[in-house]
């Protein structure tokens, strides 16, 4: 990650921390009070559950994408391995774009787009799961392909706009 980033996400860690803190606390309860304590445990535990989820989302990808990127050679134009090149690649450039605009969201707008990441990855591996058909591996690269490039122009419509009118939490 580089330093400007680094940097930028140990302020957010800061910031939740004390987000966390403040939510966590019990108001108006003794200190002494074993039921306030045990709430502000287990808030401080969901909290940590989801933040530590948000934060794994932003690991780098594991693999890098395929050397041509789109492009494959003419005798390969309609195979199933051309068709697996461009379905790494666009899989690739989801995950660099959900990870720079998850570190350029306000925090909580992060986990909302988090959540919603969530729920499409699942979405999509139900929808693109292999049914038995004839061309079944083609397809379900085909449907993984489709859905990419409909996720990424989700994230220009919905979450990049929030992110340039610098959107408050």
């Amino acid at each position: 990650m580089p330093a400007e980033r680094s940097e930028q996400l140990r302020v957010r860690q800061r910031d939740w921390a004390r987000r966390r803190d403040t939510e966590c606390t019990p108001a108006n309860r003794p200190a002494s009070d074993t039921n306030a304590l045990a709430q502000a445990a287990l808030c401080r535990s969901r909290m940590a559950m989801r933040r530590t989820e948000l934060l794994d989302s932003l690991q780098p990808p594991a693999r890098q994408p395929p050397q041509n990127g789109l492009d494959c050679a003419d005798a390969q134009k309609n195979t199933l391995a051309c068709l697996q090149q461009r379905q790494a690649t666009i899989e690739y450039g989801v995950q660099v774009l959900y990870i720079s605009m998850a570190m350029d969201l306000p925090e909580l707008q992060a986990e909302r787009f988090h959540a919603e990441q969530k729920r499409w990855l699942e979405q999509r591996e139900q929808s693109c799961r292999l049914n038995g058909y004839v061309h079944e591996k083609e397809d379900q690269v085909a449907c993984r392909l489709r859905m990419g490039l409909e996720r990424i122009k989700a994230y220009r419509q919905d979450w990049q706009p929030l992110i340039k009118a610098g959107a408050k939490p």
